[in-house]
């Protein structure tokens, strides 16, 4: 929905810029030639520089914020991306490493899905530590970002609570694969396993 308001910035001929802002009934961009035209007629010597919506006008006074906005938001999903990719190699790893001793708990009875939860187990406190870390860091670094945050206070709790839901679900995914593969192993074939 487009708000009903026209943009009209003069141009500095008298050194001063003068803006007009016209409430419209309807589309504003179907009511800039009548606009103009009556603009015109009664300040012919302010030439008008560039008419545009009020939503426009924002979208340009905002622009350098917005890139900036987009760029965090990009940084922040590669550094969960990134984190995802970190905490599948390091539960690949301890699952490659205790391969052995998973193979003896299938032996002795252990059933996959206690393996899976174990390796799950596992994963989830590496996953719990980092979010503690990141909690105290994102707390400490809340107060110098705090000027960037339109909308939201600097502490804002349901930032806080999606952030750390997020991090624990790519967390939980990350290390469902290899706790998968862990389940899969042939207690035998472990059990040979130097």
């Amino acid at each position: 929905m487009t708000q009903p308001y026209i943009f009209l910035p003069f141009a500095q001929k008298f050194s001063f810029e003068c803006t007009l802002f016209v409430e419209t009934a309807g589309d504003p961009r179907g009511m800039l030639p009548a606009i103009l035209k009556a603009t015109t007629a009664v300040a012919k010597d302010l030439p008008i520089v560039n008419a545009m919506t009020f939503r426009e006008a924002m979208l340009e006074e905002l622009a350098g914020e917005r890139s900036v906005a987009e760029l965090l938001g990009s940084l922040s999903i590669l550094g969960v991306v990134l984190a995802a990719v970190g905490l599948y190699a390091a539960v690949a790893y301890l699952v490659d490493r205790r391969t052995h001793e998973l193979g003896i708990r299938m032996a002795l009875g252990a059933r996959r899905g206690d393996v899976l939860k174990l390796v799950l187990w596992q994963g989830l406190r590496l996953s719990a530590a980092g979010a503690a870390v990141g909690l105290a860091g994102a707390f400490a670094a809340s107060r110098l970002m705090s000027r960037f945050i339109y909308g939201v206070t600097a502490t804002d709790p349901l930032s806080y609570v999606a952030s750390i839901l997020v991090a624990i679900s790519v967390a939980m995914l990350a290390c469902y694969f290899p706790a998968r593969r862990a389940t899969k192993a042939d207690p035998l074939v472990a059990l040979r396993y130097e």
